[in-house]
């Protein structure tokens, strides 16, 4: 398996409705550029690579609503410590301060109830363990050995964005699963964001990396992006 930031796709993307809108999202002068991607930018903090690529999208152009940002994003854990990944730990923030939040994919599976079917990645991943909440949807992945507390509420209403236009299957499979990335682990997938492009023209990718019981952080990371 090849685990490289250039991996990330080079390719640029037109925000909301297309070409027509004309905007196009890349990283701000200050960020740091993967070398060989210009679309994508880094940062290391506390021992935690995070890039972020905002063109790695190959998708067919009617396959995401106008409202959605796919942003891939690629994570290395070297911190000595394992990290908690949930979607509502990450952020684009306008430079009004406006939060624009991640739509996640699946709903949360109750333990005994139907789940929506079985999802396989695309994207492989190592020391990866899924939420045990979603275990039953990502059923290739081993399970965390531990629930993980989250924002329930906020969960079910930013799925519920999708509205009567559910993400397709690929559009899950290739979609970042939450749980705990141990020390040493690699994992990358998409994002799909609330789309920031008619209301900001610079906007900050944010990502707190807690432990894995929720209690601290281990790593925060931000990387700033323009919209031209």
């Amino acid at each position: 398996m090849k685990m490289s930031f250039a991996c990330l796709g080079t390719a640029s993307l037109l925000l909301a409705s297309g070409a027509g809108c004309g905007h196009v999202l890349r990283p701000a002068p200050t960020a740091q550029v993967v070398a060989g991607a210009p679309t994508a930018a880094f940062s290391v903090v506390e021992g935690v690579r995070c890039a972020a690529d905002v063109a790695a999208w190959e998708g067919k152009p009617d396959e995401l609503p106008a409202g959605v940002v796919p942003v891939k994003v690629w994570i290395h854990n070297e911190s000595g410590h394992a990290i908690r990944l949930l979607t509502e730990d990450f952020v684009l923030v306008g430079k009004s301060g406006r939060s624009y939040r991640p739509i996640p994919v699946v709903p949360l599976v109750d333990g005994e109830g139907p789940t929506p079917g079985h999802i396989l990645p695309i994207y492989s991943s190592v020391k990866f363990y899924v939420a045990p909440r979603l275990h039953g949807i990502y059923t290739t992945l081993e399970p965390w050995r531990a629930p993980l507390q989250r924002d329930e509420q906020l969960y079910d209403r930013q799925f519920r964005r999708w509205g009567k236009r559910p993400p397709t299957l690929d559009t899950v499979r290739m979609a970042l699963p939450e749980g705990v990335l141990e020390d040493g682990g690699v994992i990358s997938g998409f994002l799909y964001f609330e789309n920031p492009e008619r209301d900001e023209r610079r906007i900050t990718f944010e990502a707190d990396f807690g432990r894995d019981d929720g209690l601290g952080t281990v790593a925060a990371v931000e990387i700033p992006f323009r919209v031209d």
